[in-house]
């Protein structure tokens, strides 16, 4: 969160009607450029290896920057697309400006007063149509979280300051409804692709996102570890550290693969090692412990479980922070016949990195 900044401080909390789209136009792709971390955020160096360092300081988390958006989407230090949020979803940004009826910014005058969620995409001068291609996929996905967060139609309207503004708008929309400030972002980005991208595609693009994430009537799947249903002899890895006692589980024990001897609730004993060399006859917690056929736990993962991170790699191939290893998180999306799981909201609801891993490195704690 960009703390320091003036519309951090300043800025008041409001009811998320909608979502509106920005380009920084500055032709520079990097989030380092506009995010940086607080002076006194206790994860200043983790966050400075993860954004990358703008070492002209030229950053929005200052005082003497009279704006400020929700979230940037962007590349991180080493290069791969994401998206930091900078303010809550909450804080009504300063970042449409305003025109003769309003801002779609919100008022501070009204308590609880409706706005538009707002986040800035960092372009590249307009000339890359993959980058194009893989900030306009994050942002979608972005919006469509964010739709479902709040409930929001994404091709609703919402009358205010009796106007009648569609929930998905970009700032070029905000200004012909004079609700925002004369700028031309994102058409003038979307024209440069040479595509036939427009808002009108962004809702239906997004719409289609919201159909996706919902499970489809299925079976029930296998049985997986964090379930009631594992079953003696079936052959497990431990993805915790501890014993069911709390004691800590040796390098070499958590290096193995386990049968499962017996299961009473929650309680899982393992045994003899796969390799058949080794017997620890000892308990663990079921959310401790994930199935060693991971084909058996692709087939099991859906949006809503709660998963950890049992891999080290994002799906691009970043390498995963030890702070976002550290939690459980809730699965976005999990398309049936896809490797690529979206996972969103962390167990104790104060995280979310909206990003994609591979079906073989997560491991479900709970079923949703």
């Amino acid at each position: 969160m960009q703390t320091q900044s003036t519309c951090y401080k300043a800025t008041s909390i409001g009811k998320p009607v909608g979502i509106l789209w920005h380009d920084t136009n500055g032709g520079n792709p990097k989030i380092s450029r506009y995010v940086q971390p607080s002076d006194n955020d206790p994860k200043k160096a983790e966050l400075l290896k993860l954004l990358g360092t703008n070492p002209n300081h030229n950053d929005w988390n200052h005082v003497y920057h009279e704006a400020g958006l929700n979230a940037w989407i962007g590349k991180l230090a080493d290069g791969t697309i994401s998206t930091v949020q900078t303010m809550p979803w909450n804080y009504r940004p300063w970042g449409c400006g305003g025109g003769s009826k309003g801002s779609c910014n919100g008022s501070a005058s009204v308590q609880n007063s409706p706005f538009w969620i707002q986040f800035e995409i960092c372009d590249d001068g307009y000339k890359d149509a993959s980058y194009f291609s893989k900030v306009y996929q994050e942002a979608c996905e972005l919006t469509a979280y964010l739709c479902k967060l709040y409930n929001i139609d994404p091709n609703g309207t919402v009358v205010y300051n009796g106007v009648t503004v569609p929930t998905i708008l970009c700032h070029k929309d905000s200004a012909k409804l004079k609700l925002g400030s004369d700028h031309s972002d994102i058409y003038g980005w979307f024209g440069k692709m040479g595509k036939a991208k427009n808002m009108d595609g962004v809702r239906k693009d997004v719409a289609a996102l919201l159909k996706a994430s919902q499970p489809a009537p299925v079976p029930p799947p296998a049985p997986a570890a964090g379930s009631d249903d594992i079953k003696p002899g079936d052959l497990m890895k431990i993805t915790g550290t501890k014993y069911y006692s709390g004691a800590s589980v040796p390098a070499w024990v958590l290096s193995k693969k386990w049968y499962v001897a017996s299961v009473k609730g929650g309680r899982v004993v393992l045994d003899k090692s796969e390799d058949g060399k080794s017997s620890i006859m000892s308990p663990f917690k079921a959310s401790d412990l994930a199935f060693a056929d991971q084909n058996r736990v692709s087939q099991v993962i859906e949006t809503g479980d709660l998963v950890k991170i049992i891999g080290t790699k994002y799906y691009s191939g970043a390498a995963v922070p030890t702070w976002v290893r550290g939690k459980n998180w809730y699965v976005y999306s999990a398309p049936a016949k896809s490797n690529r799981i979206v996972l969103d909201k962390s167990e104790d609801k104060k995280s979310s990195i909206m990003s994609p891993f591979k079906r073989s490195d997560l491991a479900i704690v709970k079923k949703g």
